[in-house]
């Protein structure tokens, strides 16, 4: 016990980045389990169906219109991310309304999720893994 403060010294380097790593796990397992970006608004592709089928949630889809084109969730309105960023004007419509907000990977959806949230919009989704998450699920894409 009495060489425990040498060792610190000694391996500074090596316990900042143990921390660090430590860090860095718990952020990603408080993100897998709901509580990181995007709160508790992240919804498996199954729990997305039920929310479009009995909510009329409407689907945002964040990608490129190219990318939108090769595939995409049935029913899906396409406002690209880099336009959302500008103006937020584009869901307005929908504000009404529950909002799927789904876009590669899941990381932009959890950024806009949070925006849209501090704007007043309360039924505000994402999907966890993006439309990656809903292709490895089987659910369907229109092309």
């Amino acid at each position: 016990m009495e060489k425990l403060p040498q060792f610190f010294i000694n391996h500074w380097l090596l316990i900042t980045v143990f921390i660090i790593a430590l860090i860095v796990l718990f952020i990603l397992e408080a993100q897998s389990r709901g509580r990181g970006l995007g709160g508790g608004n992240r919804l498996t592709p199954f729990q997305a169906v039920q929310l479009i089928n009995h909510e009329k949630a409407v689907v945002i889809d964040i990608r490129d219109p190219k990318t939108f084109e090769r595939g995409h969730i049935t029913h899906a309105v396409n406002i690209p991310a880099t336009e959302l960023d500008k103006n937020l004007k584009g869901f307005e419509p929908y504000k009404q309304q529950p909002l799927i907000i789904i876009c590669e990977m899941g990381q932009k959806s959890a950024y806009f999720v949070n925006k849209l949230r501090k704007k007043g919009y309360q039924k505000v989704y994402m999907i966890a893994g993006g439309i990656g998450g809903w292709s490895n699920a089987n659910m369907p894409i229109v092309k």
